[in-house]
């Protein structure tokens, strides 16, 4: 006995180490402005990849058997490395006659540019730099989601890294909202004078702040559903005052407290697509939960928790920048000539694309008057970039298995009945479903922190939708 006990020790000890060190990383990702420098981004990678060859050690060590999950979505996982190989594809060189017929307007370019002394062979990528360079940010975001689908593998570990993210997301906020009151005073990355206006927290535009934002607010709202009680009678007011003491008391109301900084940052970002793309994915989930009707009380009062809370937010801070600023502007900006002028770009590489992290580089041959001599490094709209630095080839290889992630999620969340893993559940599908609406305003996929969260978000979905078969024999 004494023996199984020090075996089982030894095992769990490398997985607790492993999952400690994912919490550090996830907790690191959005403090280097939002890890949107070189430095930084490489840093992400190359934690996420450290921890990677550490996990593959315990395994082969036989300290970590390879998990159920990892061998149950076959499929998924192999379209996603597709994916990630078809980055490499772009970079290979291939014979002139080849890339003509797989690329016209690649070889009209490299005619234009080299002259008549073409080398033997090119590759579909115009800048191979630039495409090796999106090669290893992906090859990161998805080894982050394997990841997570890997360490958090029961309900405690679970119900931490959700906690962890709402920690993140609200000291993001409360960073933000200090340096609005105090004019940047907390700020060492930029100028002081940029905090008159809006809350950005740790990152450089307020729109990838709010990108971090409408990930993590979901997420705690699930955690609130996983806590919230049936309603109890009270028959005096003493024990209506003893409920509600213990109610203050409780961890429920510091995530009230939590949710309700987050949604005033939001707010005080003016960002009009995490604003509207958080709501409409928040009344698609309240929508789904009603329609699902399988968890009773709590399910039935998510939307009248989501409006007391952004009232009191909006009571609290006041929405006064964001109004002014729809009114203004409505949803109307520079980002429809932007995306009338990638059109023609994506016509002229539209199976194969120009390369990944190609855009920047090719757009200016396509700018418009209209847009002046400005630099757009990208199309402030993500689908329009991914088809035209990767092509339709590229957009199918990515939508399969996100399809497939959806469709499991959903699927879980129609038959699931444990009250954490139901409201994580929740908190995934909007939090990332609101992400890839912004995705149609804005370029949060092309912000590492922002991408690398929404891959861990997707990850715990997928990790919840296992826990339930290991949770007896599974140790923290």
């Amino acid at each position: 006995m004494a023996t199984q006990i020090l075996e089982d020790q030894v095992t769990r000890t490398p997985q607790r180490i492993l999952f400690w060190m994912l919490l550090v990383v996830v907790a690191w990702l959005p403090i280097p402005l939002g890890s949107n420098r070189g430095w930084s981004w490489s840093l992400m990678e190359l934690l996420i990849f450290v921890l990677a060859a550490g996990l593959i050690v315990v395994h082969m060590m036989g300290r970590m058997p390879l998990p159920r999950i990892l061998r149950k979505h076959g499929l998924l996982y192999v379209l996603l490395a597709v994916w990630i190989v078809y980055h490499l594809f772009q970079t290979f060189p291939m014979q002139l006659n080849t890339l003509g017929s797989l690329s016209p307007t690649s070889i009209e370019l490299y005619r234009y540019l080299l002259g008549d002394n073409l080398p033997s062979s090119l590759p579909l990528s115009l800048d191979q730099g630039e495409t090796l360079q999106a090669f290893l940010k992906a090859a990161a975001y998805i080894i982050l989601f394997l990841l997570t689908i890997t360490l958090v593998n029961s309900r405690q570990r679970l119900n931490q890294l959700a906690m962890l993210i709402v920690y993140v997301g609200t000291a993001e906020a409360l960073f933000g909202l200090v340096n609005v009151y105090t004019n940047g005073q907390l700020w060492h990355f930029a100028q002081n004078d940029r905090f008159g206006r809006v809350v950005t927290g740790t990152f450089i535009n307020r729109n990838h702040f709010a990108g971090l934002m409408e990930m993590v607010i979901p997420l705690a709202l699930g955690l609130i559903l996983a806590q919230k009680k049936q309603q109890q009678f009270y028959p005096s007011f003493k024990a209506r005052l003893r409920g509600w003491m213990s109610f203050l008391l409780s961890g429920q109301s510091r995530l009230y407290l939590y949710v309700l900084i987050m949604f005033a940052a939001l707010f005080m970002s003016v960002s009009r697509g995490g604003v509207l793309s958080l709501f409409a994915a928040l009344t698609v989930g309240i929508i789904l939960l009603r329609l699902i009707g399988r968890g009773g009380s709590s399910d039935a009062h998510v939307g009248s928790i989501v409006l007391l809370l952004v009232f009191s937010a909006a009571l609290w801070f006041g929405v006064d920048g964001l109004v002014h600023r729809l009114e203004k502007g409505g949803i109307e900006s520079s980002r429809g000539q932007i995306l009338a002028a990638t059109y023609p770009l994506i016509s002229d590489y539209a199976m194969f694309g120009s390369g990944a992290g190609v855009y920047e580089w090719i757009f200016p041959l396509y700018k418009t008057p209209e847009l002046g001599h400005l630099i757009y490094d990208h199309a402030h709209n993500d689908y329009a970039e991914l088809l035209a630095d990767q092509g339709i080839v590229g957009f199918i290889l990515l939508a399969l298995p996100l399809l497939l992630i959806y469709k499991r999620l959903l699927k879980e969340l129609t038959v699931c009945h444990d009250p954490l893993r139901r409201g994580v559940l929740f908190g995934v599908i909007c939090g990332t479903m609101s992400m890839l609406i912004h995705a149609f305003a804005d370029f949060n996929f092309h912000i590492p922190s922002n991408a690398a969260y929404f891959w861990c978000l997707l990850g715990m979905g997928i990790a919840a939708t296992n826990i339930r078969h290991r949770r007896r024999v599974q140790h923290k």
